[in-house]
């Protein structure tokens, strides 16, 4: 393929990726959720260490990435509140830690060393809103490699024994991301060389979530909302090129599976 022909492959993907992310919208929480994956982006619960600190500093203030994994995970420790409370026919403001505890989903996190320490210092504290004992935390790479710890390494090292159980119950696996990247998870999911690796994925029932906040709850001033527009729109097209390139090593589909 020549260069303009590469050019033209990657403008395209882009666009198709800007069109998915406009016309997303998360489907309805149901009871049959037994297992909460929240996908690790680019940066630490609290928002001030970035996924590699040897490597990158912290995203600055107000950008796309600054929040990655602290918006994805207060997402999926509500989405674990609101299955209990399906499940127990009770609103969500009365769903207890017991109730979680006896009722509720796991809620599994595969990050970096530092993504990991960073939300297990964060669950001992006894205000967090979900109990330990419903969290499960993976380590994706000992020695913080980035190239044993992308969006692919995260669906290859995704525990044997909750993927067994996701299949033998029937129940489905909720996938919690930001919508710029869910374009390239659900191309991952049933990409050739995750189902060589783990082939159970061809047999787990998922449901995608997207962790964006509304525009209710966005910042309103000029400044914010053209500097998030322009993070959104490198992050989308990006996604774009990353796909054209995955999808000619067989680590991502040029087709979504269950999108």
């Amino acid at each position: 393929m020549s260069e303009s022909q590469e050019i033209s492959a990657e403008r395209q993907w882009a666009r198709q990726v800007i069109e998915e992310y406009r016309n997303y919208e998360n489907p309805p929480v149901s009871p049959d959720i037994n297992i909460v994956w929240v996908i690790s982006g680019h940066s630490t619960y609290d928002t001030l260490q970035s996924s590699f600190p040897k490597i990158n500093p912290p995203h600055p203030e107000g950008t796309l990435y600054r929040v990655d994994d602290q918006e994805r995970i207060n997402f999926g420790v509500n989405l674990v509140r609101q299955v209990t409370a399906l499940r127990l026919r009770k609103n969500k403001s009365e769903i207890t830690k017991e109730d979680i505890v006896s009722y509720g989903p796991i809620l599994f996190y595969n990050g970096t060393t530092v993504q990991n320490e960073n939300l297990r210092n964060a669950i001992q504290n006894e205000i967090f809103p979900i109990p330990s004992e419903n969290i499960l935390i993976g380590e994706l790479s000992e020695d913080d490699d980035p190239r044993k710890a992308n969006t692919r390494t995260q669906f290859e090292e995704f525990p044997q024994e909750l993927l067994e159980s996701a299949v033998k119950g029937n129940g489905k696996i909720a996938v919690v991301s930001h919508r710029y990247q869910l374009s390239r998870i659900a191309r991952t999911i049933n990409a050739h060389a995750v189902l060589e690796k783990q082939p159970l994925w061809e047999k787990v029932n998922v449901v995608y979530f997207v962790s964006d906040k509304s525009k209710e709850d966005l910042p309103k001033d000029a400044k914010s909302v053209t500097k998030r527009a322009i993070g959104i729109r490198r992050a989308v097209i990006g996604e774009g090129g990353k796909i054209n390139r995955y999808s000619k090593e067989g680590t991502t589909n040029t087709k979504p599976r269950d999108y």
